[in-house]
């Protein structure tokens, strides 16, 4: 398999890939091609909700959402300057994106919150009670 990327997601059956070239490889187990979908500029991080996958497009400004059975684009969401993390919490998605967190709804998108981080936010976690916010510029590790 060749893939320079960012990201990497396990769906429960597919291991998903972001690729630089603004697409994202779904692979098998085994390491099988099981699709290229295009999707936005730059894609970096990589969630899935339990049906779909989301990808962060750093250069894009926005998220896309692929239905992970077949890869369809299902949403393009605009989030912003430079988002980089995703994560899904078991209800919610949430993506980092400049100096704040979006909460996204999954089934259609809206971001219902945004919450402002010290630095410029990366990476992203959920601990089933929290969320973990990586910071590029603060050097900070934000609970939320």
């Amino acid at each position: 398999m060749n893939s320079a990327g960012y990201g990497v997601a396990f769906d429960g059956t597919y291991i998903w890939t972001t690729n630089v070239v603004g697409t994202v490889t779904r692979l098998t187990l085994d390491g099988t091609n099981a699709g290229v979908f295009s999707v936005g500029l730059t894609p970096f991080g990589l969630a899935f909700d339990g049906a779909n996958i989301w990808v962060a497009n750093s250069a894009g400004q926005n998220a896309t959402k692929l239905r992970a059975s077949d890869g369809a684009v299902l949403a393009t969401v605009n989030v912003g300057a430079g988002p980089y993390g995703v994560v899904f919490d078991g209800t919610y998605v949430w993506i980092t994106t400049g100096n704040y967190v979006a909460q996204v709804r999954p089934s259609d998108g809206a971001i219902l919150h945004s919450f402002n981080t010290p630095g410029v936010s990366a990476g992203i976690a959920f601990d089933g009670a929290n969320l973990w916010v990586a910071e590029f510029d603060a050097k900070n590790i934000t609970k939320m």
